[in-house]
């Protein structure tokens, strides 16, 4: 099977060499005695090396400029396409109980409706809510509120690759400054009938 499939291929080639002149068959018939002869052109074959190279260099030129090109368009593509983020303001300082918005601002082609993600530093007790965009929203509000019972710590903002920081700083009144304070609930006398 693997002799016919030689057989077949070899004549397949020679075909082919006959069809693009690199080869010429020739025959000679006398009396009693015939001969076949086959001549090779050099010149030709050389010639159709050649020429092909010389094609192969050009389309693979082109093509090499042609992915470049391509390339360098996926990545402004890719780049204006990406979404960033910027705050109003990267630090606060709020006081226990109370809260404070910041102004969110997306950037990049992105203009489809999203939820921002927010991950607050461990034990800060810090409470985030907002930070939803809908389409075409380009600004948001985060609000950031520290209890009682809070701490200073980070509130890391995100979407996808996209982040930024807020550094919170909570200060808290001397439990005998909250007992003075006017805010401080006042007892009032119980009567009894």
């Amino acid at each position: 099977m693997r002799g016919l499939l030689f057989l077949l291929t070899l004549g397949l080639l020679a075909v082919l060499a006959y069809a693009v002149g690199w080869i010429n068959f020739s025959s000679n018939d006398a009396p009693g005695q015939s001969s076949v002869g086959v001549s090779v052109n050099k010149d030709e074959v050389r010639r159709d090396v050649d020429s092909a190279d010389e094609s192969l260099g050009r389309v693979a030129d082109r093509t090499k400029e042609g992915l470049s090109d391509i390339g360098r368009k996926l990545k402004g593509v890719t780049e204006s396409e990406k979404t960033t983020l910027k705050v109003s303001r990267y630090a606060i300082a709020l006081d226990a109980g109370t809260r404070s918005d910041i102004t969110v601002t997306r950037t990049g082609t992105n203009v489809e409706p999203f939820q921002l993600a927010f991950v607050t530093s461990p034990g800060s007790n810090l409470i985030v809510t907002g930070g939803k965009f809908d389409k075409g929203q380009r600004d948001t509000i985060v609000t950031i509120e520290a209890p009682a019972g809070a701490v200073d710590g980070r509130v890391d903002i995100s979407h996808g690759e996209a982040k930024e920081s807020v550094t919170v700083e909570v200060k808290t009144l001397p439990a005998t400054m909250w007992e003075q304070s006017p805010a401080w609930p006042q007892r009032r006398p119980t009567v009894r009938l």
